[in-house]
């Protein structure tokens, strides 16, 4: 690890617990009431008995109680066996001199010792204390002796929503899940960034690279990372030098790299000298690029852009090796580390769960649907194959590199992004399939479809107009209103639905609530996002953690896709502002603080249109969407800014300070308007 330069570690909450139970004579339960990564407090007042000097109390930490509610669940082996989250506490003797030789011990001025852990975070729900029997009636706790923290990094806030009051019942409804949902994004996200990023605050606390990707989004329209994600970039490049001392451009898939995976012997699960030569699969090693890009633009760091150009063009020399120089695409060669936890098979369409996937029935959850952790195509690593490209095509293009440094990889670009569609689009049903992961789905996993066809859409590689309907239909009809993606395809799918013009599919989705949804894990509780989708499998029941990050990517949807507020280009000096509205909705709206300053964009109905206003810094211009509701023509549309005529009879109304243009998009029919505006604050009208 490198030294820290983002803010420092610390308690940010203070929680009261809301319940403690005497399970048995010398057991007790503090529940928390919700997940958190922190720990709690125990105030010994003096004038209560105590155990007798140097008597145990065993602190066990677990996010599940057991059936019977009496003690806590260990479902959460650890990577290491044996370091459970237990802290035993030493009573000292005379509580009225307070534990003697106690670490963490301190007193108070109302004459009690407090007992708080250091140098340690848990992640958890309950907290299980245990004396022994003999002296299990010498100490009698009370509620109010316990206080618990929340504790990461304290990220600086730069984004923010906001929510027209709802008009309707069912506007209520959606508006109460969207805001439970982008809560538990929250809550699991600061609880799995304590110096960097991890999958998990309990299990593993490991920082694997894909996870780290998938998140990022949610990280960077949420806190200031510049500095986190500055420092978490150069422990990646210490970890790849460290575990590649050739110096090649292979990563391992997680940083810091500081244990070996329990099952050593299994190539799949352990980072080895294989990851120096060939990378690990490319949805956790190109996390590097990606991250370095989308950190970089976001403070137009230069800097940071030059610090890794040369390690990340050295990463897509690495994975070239995989890429097929025939048709320009990376195959499936990977048998693991794909769109890892894909939820599929709803209503038994996956069919057997070890047939298909080649995992026990225990991975089977309601519905019929079943899990493993593979999910590998080539039109996933083609994918990342492809954005890493254009991501340091950008930084050589920023940086005034010497043309001909990026001649080899501007050609290995378009072979890509041609290959995509030759050997992944099926003419016939106008998807896209990879034929060679499909047919070995033992070794490959099952492939969730909406998540090929979210990749394909996201690119904007799509072969056909019908893409886009193939993806509702798998979403609507397949599925049956539910997600069938995992670590990778959550992160693109409901941003394709909204780009495609269906965000009321992307909210019934993101408001579903039956099992795989978010909304069925946060109805189970407790507050936070789980490892997957499937939460009645007997897998998860026994291993699965309810604390993980990577399936909370959905977070920049609501800043970049709902309010519409898009970074263009480099350092936010050139933006898009392109709301998806829906009436599901009243209104909606997000600000976020960027590196020019604070941009805002926010929408609401009104009784003949709508109206939509927006801020955009100095030294910045904006492109603002105007879409028509219905099929009829943006031209029939009349727009004002601040009662002044801008947009009439089809024609752009010069007059008004800082908009600059006007025009018509979206084919023939013009069902779209862009408004050039310059900085400033805006309030628009559209009426049709």
């Amino acid at each position: 690890m490198t030294a820290m330069i983002h803010p420092r570690i610390r308690k940010t909450r203070t929680i009261v617990p809301s319940s403690l139970t005497a399970t048995v004579e010398n057991t007790w339960l503090l529940d928390v009431g919700q997940n958190i990564a922190g720990w709690c407090s125990i105030s010994f007042p003096h004038n209560r008995p105590s155990p007798p000097r140097g008597t145990n109390l065993t602190l066990m930490h677990g996010e599940r109680v057991n059936l019977n509610n009496r003690t806590v669940t260990w479902a959460l082996q650890p990577l290491v066996k044996g370091a459970y989250e237990q802290t035993v506490y030493i009573f000292g003797g005379d509580q009225s001199h307070g534990p003697k030789g106690s670490q963490g011990s301190k007193e108070t001025a109302k004459s009690a010792t407090v007992f708080e852990p250091r140098f340690v975070s848990y992640g958890f729900r309950y907290m299980q204390m245990e004396l022994p029997p003999e002296h299990a009636r010498s100490w009698k706790p009370q509620l109010s002796d316990f206080t618990c923290w929340a504790v990461h990094t304290d990220l600086q806030q730069i984004g923010e929503l906001s929510f027209a009051p709802p008009t309707n019942d069912a506007q209520k409804g959606t508006q109460a899940a969207m805001l439970r949902n982008y809560d538990a994004i929250v809550l699991t996200a600061e609880a799995n960034y304590i110096s960097f990023p991890t999958d998990c605050p309990h299990r593993e606390r490991r920082g694997w690279l894909g996870d780290a990707q998938a998140s990022a989004s949610t990280f960077l329209t949420r806190w200031d990372m510049s500095a986190a994600y500055t420092k978490w970039l150069r422990d990646v490049a210490f970890a790849s030098k460290a575990a590649c001392p050739g110096g090649t451009g292979g990563f391992p898939s997680l940083a810091p790299n500081y244990a070996t995976h329990p099952n050593a012997s299994d190539p799949e699960q352990n980072t080895s000298q294989d990851d120096c030569l060939r990378s690990t699969p490319p949805a956790w090693s190109s996390a590097f690029v990606l991250v370095w890009d989308w950190s970089w633009r976001n403070s137009n760091d230069l800097t940071l852009a030059a610090e890794h150009y040369d390690r990340a063009r050295d990463y897509l020399n690495t994975v070239y090796m995989d890429v097929n120089r025939t048709t320009g695409v990376m195959p499936a060669h990977f048998s693991t580390l794909g769109d890892w936890c894909a939820a599929l098979g709803v209503n038994g369409t996956g069919g057997d769960c070890e047939k298909t996937t080649g995992r026990d029935p225990s991975h089977q959850g309601d519905n019929g649907t079943c899990f493993s952790t593979k999910h590998v195509s080539g039109i996933q690593n083609t994918f990342y194959l492809i954005r890493t490209h254009e991501a340091w095509l950008r930084a050589h293009a920023a940086l005034k590199r010497p043309e001909a440094e990026a001649a080899v990889y501007k050609q290995r670009l378009a072979a890509a992004r041609a290959g995509f569609n030759t050997v992944f689009f099926d003419e016939d049903s106008k998807t896209y399939i990879d034929k060679d992961a499909v047919a070995n789905p033992k070794r490959f996993g099952q492939i969730s479809m909406q998540t090929s066809l979210a990749l394909a859409l996201t690119m904007g590689l799509a072969a056909s107009d019908e893409t886009a309907s193939e993806l509702k239909r798998d979403v609507t009809e397949t599925m049956s209103g539910h997600m069938s993606t995992g670590l990778i395809g959550t992160r693109y799918l409901l941003q394709a639905l909204a780009d495609a013009g269906d965000v009321d599919t992307a909210l019934d989705l993101l408001t579903q609530r039956s099992d795989p949804s978010w909304g069925y894990m946060l109805d189970q509780g407790p507050g936070t996002l789980w490892e997957q989708f499937l939460g009645n499998a007997s897998w998860v029941r026994a291993r699965g953690s309810l604390n993980h990050i990577m399936l909370g990517s959905q977070g920049s949807f609501y800043y970049e896709r709902l309010a519409g507020i898009q970074m263009v280009g480099n350092g936010w000096s050139d933006i898009r502002l392109a709301p998806s509205m829906t009436r599901r909705l009243p209104g909606f709206g997000a600000t976020l603080q960027t590196v020019r300053g604070s941009v805002a964009s926010s929408w609401a109905w009104t009784n003949r249109g709508y109206q939509i206003n927006a801020s955009v810094p100095v030294t910045a211009n904006a492109t603002l969407l105007f879409r028509s509701e219905s099929a009829v023509s943006i031209k029939s549309y009349k727009i004002t800014e601040g009662g002044i005529s801008v947009w009439d009879g089809g024609v752009f109304r010069a007059g008004v300070p800082g908009v600059l243009a006007g025009r018509c998009i979206g084919g023939a029919g013009c069902l779209e308007l862009e408004m050039i505006v310059a900085s400033g604050t805006f309030a628009f009208e559209a009426n049709a």
